[in-house]
C-alpha cells in the first residue's frame, strides 16, 4: 500500500519529506477506512487499488475532502467565521449538510450499540458527498455578502470537524 501511495505522489510539487508523509497518511488511511467501511458480517475482499483511489467510497476521498475544506478556510483567513447566521443558509444543500451533521451523535450511538463501526464510516462518506456536491454548486465566499460567506465558512468548518471526529 505504501509503495503504491508513493507512486501516486510522483509528479506532485512536494518535497521528498512531504511526499513520504503524504504517502504514509494516504496508505494508512486507505487501509483503515477500507476495513472500517466493511460490514463485519459479510465476506471482505481487499482491493488495494480501489482502497487507494481518491474517488468513490475510500479513505483518500475523505482525506481529500478534508484537505479541500482546509484549503478553503486557509484562503479565507481574512473572513472570520466566528459569527454564524444559520438563518442565512437557505439552500437545500445547506439544509441537508446541517441535518446530516446533526445526525452524528445518533450514528455513533447506533455503531456502538450494534458493534458496527461501518455506520460511522458510511456517515462520513455521505457527509463528504454532500459537501462536494455543495462545493461544486455553491460559491462559498461571496464578496458581495460577507455575512453569508461567514455562515458558509462556519458550515464547512463544521463539516471538516465532523470528518475529523
Amino acid at each position: 500500500m505504501l509503495e503504491k501511495a508513493k507512486e501516486m505522489m510522483t509528479g506532485r510539487n512536494l518535497t521528498a519529506e512531504q511526499k513520504e508523509t503524504t504517502a504514509q497518511a494516504v496508505a494508512t488511511g486507505a487501509m483503515k477506512f477500507f476495513i472500517l467501511l466493511q460490514d463485519a458480517e459479510k465476506k471482505i475482499l481487499f482491493d488495494e487499488t480501489q482502497a487507494l483511489s481518491f474517488e468513490g467510497e475510500t479513505g483518500p476521498y475523505l482525506q481529500y475532502t478534508y484537505a479541500r475544506i482546509a484549503s478553503i478556510l486557509r484562503k479565507s483567513n481574512a473572513l472570520s467565521s466566528e459569527i454564524f447566521g444559520p438563518n442565512l443558509l437557505k439552500s437545500s444543500e445547506e439544509k441537508n449538510l446541517l441535518l446530516h451533521l446533526a445526525s452524528f451523535h445518533e450514528e455513533v450511538q447506533k455503531a456502538a450499540s450494534t458493534f458496527k463501526p461501518n455506520y460511522i464510516a458510511r456517515w462520513c462518506l455521505d457527509l463528504a458527498q454532500l459537501f462536494n456536491s455543495y462545493y461544486h454548486n455553491s460559491k462559498i465566499i461571496d464578496e458581495s455578502n460577507p455575512e453569508l460567506s461567514k455562515s458558509r465558512l462556519a458550515l464547512i468548518q463544521a463539516v471538516q470537524q465532523g470528518l475529523g471526529n
